[in-house]
């Protein structure tokens, strides 16, 4: 089976305007559970807002993920982020407070 992903911004005027979606992707990215055993790491840096992964055809619960603030002055100090949701539909908001967490 195949599964389908993407960062997303989450944007409620966007969402009541009725525009599409805001993604760092242009096309979801799609990863192949019969194949893909690995663990992958992908690095954003995104703009201050609330973002949040979106999967779509991962029926079986197979894929698992966290989400990591790496600090700026410092790429070997990541600080765990909690999620507002299950990874299923995790969401995180970038903000100055998580980089002064540490």
């Amino acid at each position: 089976s195949k599964a389908r992903w993407n960062l997303c911004w989450a944007d409620q005027d966007r969402v009541e305007a009725g525009l599409g979606e805001v993604c760092w992707y242009e096309e979801d990215q799609i990863l192949d559970l019969k194949t893909q055993r690995v663990a992958e790491t992908y690095r954003f840096n995104l703009p201050l807002g609330k973002w949040f992964v979106r999967i779509s055809g991962d029926y079986y619960h197979l894929l698992e993920g966290r989400v990591y603030f790496e600090h700026p002055d410092d790429p070997t100090m990541l600080k765990e982020l909690s999620l507002d949701k299950p990874w299923q539909t995790c969401a995180v908001e970038v903000s100055q407070r998580n980089q002064d967490a540490y």
